[in-house]
């Protein structure tokens, strides 16, 4: 074979494998900005009902349980699925949190709000958790994704800066608006052994006891010190995305807590 007919074949191998790069990119950015405008209508549908709702007058009687986000409810109309709202200020963290049983439990791993195929997905909680009555920890699952979107911020939680940054985690249910205290960011081994501490292994404590041995070794695996520990009775919120960078099947994990 002559050289020039070897440098056309280096040429078109180049060409295709840059072609095959160009449109994996377009893909994902098209499908990032696709997931984003999805969201973002759901968004408005919060913000405009929230322009609607009528500021307290003097003199009346304060709501004795926390106050549902307006809209909330609309959009649990939109899709039953719809459980939370999970919001971390100053991150790109602000999206629904759906919910299915433990005959589909990953439904939303590859679907968005509609129901149609979305690779980005939507976040979503353990299908053993329930809302109401509350569990005792509730588990949000999300991806991290290249792009910016969903739980990719939950990996900056690795520095200290960052959490100091960003330390509270305002999830809106049903029953009212709830905020959280980060007190925990760590990675763990999702493949580990059956005697490894797994963060995801239960959504309710049967003794004081069992709460404090979970409390204790999330917070003696976080990156940091937060100065912050639960106490039992707190109400418990678990955020996990993957992590593959140093493990194969890594997960970080953010615990929270809200005084119950």
């Amino acid at each position: 074979m002559s050289r020039k007919t070897l440098r056309r074949a280096a040429f078109c191998v180049c060409a295709a494998v840059f072609a095959v790069c160009v449109f994996l990119l377009g893909r994902t950015y098209f499908g990032m900005r696709r997931t984003e405008q999805s969201v973002d209508k759901l968004r408005e549908v919060l913000e405009n009902a929230q322009n609607q709702v009528r500021p307290p007058q003097s003199g009346e009687p304060q709501p004795q349980q926390p106050a549902v986000r307006p809209g909330l409810s609309e959009l649990r109309e939109q899709n039953g699925d719809l459980q939370a709202w999970v919001c971390i200020p100053g991150t790109s963290v602000d999206y629904p949190v759906m919910q299915t049983g433990a005959n589909d439990p990953e439904h939303y791993l590859r679907r968005g709000f509609d129901g149609t195929y979305d690779f980005n997905g939507l976040p979503f909680a353990d299908a053993r958790c329930s809302f109401s009555p509350r569990s005792d920890l509730l588990i949000v699952y999300g991806h991290s994704i290249r792009t910016g979107i969903m739980f990719s911020d939950l990996l900056s939680y690795k520095e200290y800066d960052f959490w100091q940054q960003h330390k509270t985690v305002t999830l809106d249910t049903l029953q009212g608006s709830e905020s959280y205290e980060i007190c925990a960011a760590f990675l763990y081994d999702a493949s580990s052994g059956q005697d490894a501490f797994k963060p995801h292994a239960a959504v309710d404590f049967d003794s004081e006891q069992a709460f404090e041995e979970y409390v204790g070794q999330a917070l003696a695996l976080s990156y940091y010190d937060t100065g912050a520990r639960p106490q039992w009775g707190d109400r418990l919120l678990l955020l996990v995305t993957c992590d593959r960078r140093l493990l194969d099947e890594g997960r970080m994990v953010l615990l929270c807590f809200a005084p119950s």
